[in-house]
């Protein structure tokens, strides 16, 4: 439905879709036409060209011989094509263009050349002589097929073969990605204008300058490629003798030239939907990797050449995927994309990956001596057991705790975040007490952290809870007087008051837990969730902190 109706806003006559779970082409297929005329159907099999996809492929090939050692990402261009050195630079202190710059879009070089001279190299190459740079290397991002054509060739001259046989050796045979080649084959969808009538006659051969974007491939084949990049992650031990490193497919998504954030009102946001439209990008080894108020884990790139539009898109940490393809000039590939994606995120059917550390070896010693202490104090003991110089207070606290649970016989592993950071339930007298704790590689102590679930809350604090989630909905200043401590403050709980309410709109709170030395609770608000923390003097608030727990920072409507 989604779909359907997309390509009716669109007026997009066919395309043809694929959708990667955790590995696999869990759902594929063809819309409208492939063909105006003869009224075929699209399907996973239609070769299409991927365009500025191709990307990707030249970076993997540079990376891959990165890592046989053949060549390096700081390598100075001219090292690997010594004509670069006709190059006109726009300042005498710029450094010469190395690889990584190429694969960032950071060269400085213009956008593109003519791209009809690629029968050769020594034609292509001879438009680089007295070619002026637009910004010195490595200070901005600005797109260029011609650094990508030139990484293409450079992974040609390193591999001693064409560039083509590189990939195929490399990355195409070793995925199964057999419909795959560069520049047309005699299956490819024809190429329609944008008025979804006239085909395109002037196919665009890129030749040697393929690494721009000359790669054409099939729904079925690109689905077996982001289920490559997607098999990256998480980050884990264990068998690791793929076509490339996994920690070099996931450089190749993250490790990128920030690109500046954009920031749009979403007018037409949905309930439940953010307000704003945000996306802050970086571009990697020939992908773009995103944060949104939707994911912040999308990476994705796209193609557009001879009317043919292509999209990959995966979400690192979710095992998700959609490959788009059309041969109609009009078609807005992404969109289509990101129409599967809320539909799924909608559904809830994505679900990050867990990732399961284990405890380091040492913390059951340490959380052994820690139980001892708890159940009967001894300061020396104490002070051998931390990682740092004691706080005074922290015999107060754990007699506070042990005031409210009594004596404790027992520690478990609630939830690991990392091998040296987790939280316990112990078991105690009375009801069950919440330690989180870390501890440094050594094995002694860091810090420590106890939460109380189901215990009696003072009258004071229920109060004083409820007055501050008051004073956000409605500020008064008679309200303010009576629950916090310190008059000077006012201004400063306004504000913070109004940014929360506009954030979040009304809260309630929920369970009121004794939290450290003082009480915490979360709430319920209308759009999302916030814990708050609130310490009392003499009845009113001392001190006082907000944390939103989901949601990142985009308001919901």
């Amino acid at each position: 439905m989604a779909i359907a109706e997309e390509m009716k806003l669109q007026n997009v006559l066919g395309l043809a879709l694929g959708v990667v779970i955790d590995g696999e082409l869990a759902y594929e297929k063809g819309y409208g036409v492939v063909d105006v005329d003869a009224k075929t159907v699209p399907d996973a099999d239609t070769a299409y060209r991927i365009g500025s996809i191709s990307k990707s492929f030249a970076a993997l090939g540079v990376l891959a011989l990165r890592d046989d050692g053949v060549l390096q990402l700081d390598d100075p261009l001219v090292r690997w094509i010594p004509e670069a050195a006709a190059l006109i630079y726009p300042t005498h202190d710029a450094r010469p263009i190395t690889l990584r710059q190429l694969l960032t879009h950071t060269s400085g070089l213009v956008r593109a050349v003519d791209f009809k001279k690629t029968a050769t190299e020594d034609v292509f190459l001879a438009q680089l002589h007295g070619l002026a740079l637009e910004n010195p290397p490595g200070q901005q991002f600005v797109y260029s097929n011609l650094g990508f054509a030139l990484l293409g060739i450079v992974v040609a001259r390193a591999s001693h073969a064409t560039l083509a046989d590189a990939i195929a050796k490399r990355v195409f045979g070793p995925l199964g990605m057999t419909a795959s080649a560069y520049d047309s084959t005699p299956k490819l969808a024809p190429a329609y204008e944008p008025d979804n009538k006239t085909r395109k006659t002037d196919i665009e051969h890129l030749a040697v300058a393929g690494g721009a974007g000359g790669v054409v491939s099939t729904v079925r084949d690109m689905a077996r490629y982001v289920a490559f990049e997607l098999s990256a992650y998480p980050p884990r031990s264990g068998d690791d003798r793929g076509p490339l490193h996994r920690a070099t497919i996931r450089e190749a998504h993250s490790t990128g030239f920030a690109v500046d954030a954009e920031l749009q009102p979403h007018p037409n946001a949905k309930r439940g939907e953010p307000v704003y439209d945000l996306d802050a990008f970086s571009y990697g080894f020939g992908w773009e990797h995103h944060k949104t108020c939707q994911f912040d884990d999308l990476v994705e790139h796209g193609g557009a050449i001879d009317s043919h539009r292509a999209s990959a898109q995966f979400l690192t940490q979710h095992g998700v995927g959609v490959v788009v393809l059309s041969n109609f000039g009009n078609a807005n590939t992404f969109q289509f994309g990101k129409r599967v994606l809320d539909e799924l995120r909608a559904t809830e059917a994505l679900k990050p990956y867990v990732a399961h550390p284990k405890l380091a070896p040492e913390y059951d010693a340490t959380m052994t001596k820690f139980l001892a202490i708890y159940n009967e104090w001894n300061e020396d003991a104490f002070k051998a057991l931390l990682s740092r110089p004691l706080d005074p207070r922290e015999h107060d606290e754990l007699a506070g705790y042990k005031k409210l649970h009594g004596a404790c016989s027992a520690f478990t592993a609630k939830e690991i975040k990392t091998s040296h950071a987790a939280t316990f339930t112990m078991t105690c007298e009375h009801g069950e007490l919440e330690m989180s704790t870390d501890i440094a590689p050594d094995g002694r102590l860091g810090g420590f952290t106890g939460i109380s679930h189901k215990v009696p809350v003072p009258a004071d604090i229920t109060r004083a809870a409820n007055a501050w989630m008051s004073l956000m909905a409605r500020w008064d200043d008679g309200l303010y007087a009576r629950t916090f401590a310190d008059p000077k403050q006012r201004e400063d709980v306004k504000r913070g008051a109004q940014v929360i309410h506009t954030d979040v709109g009304t809260c309630k709170p929920r369970e009121i837990v004794h939290e450290g030395t003082s009480w915490g609770f979360d709430t319920t608000c209308e759009h999302g969730k916030v814990h708050f923390y609130i310490e009392l003097e003499g009845g009113k608030i001392k001190e006082r902190s907000a944390q939103r727990l989901e949601g990142g920072g985009c308001p919901v409507k």
